[in-house]
């Protein structure tokens, strides 16, 4: 469909995410339910730095709730 679509790209469906990462953070006990700024950056192609999105920290050890393959709206 992507190709048809006339996008050069093809993704795995990521850009429906909020982030690739904050579904984990959600479903597996161990992390704070505050997100703090991130040390890290990103370097687009341009050369332009950009900030992470905010991170929780660790709290404790990790314990699995609930992680599906299924797409969070």
């Amino acid at each position: 469909m992507q190709e048809r679509c006339g996008l050069r790209c093809i993704t795995e469906g990521e850009l429906r995410r909020r982030s690739w990462r904050d579904d984990f953070f959600d479903n597996v006990d161990g992390f704070t339910p505050n997100r703090f700024r991130s040390p890290f950056t990103f370097t687009q192609f341009s050369g332009e730095k950009v900030e992470s999105g905010p991170i929780p920290h660790v709290m404790g050890r990790f314990q699995t709730v609930h992680i599906s393959g299924e797409l969070t709206p």
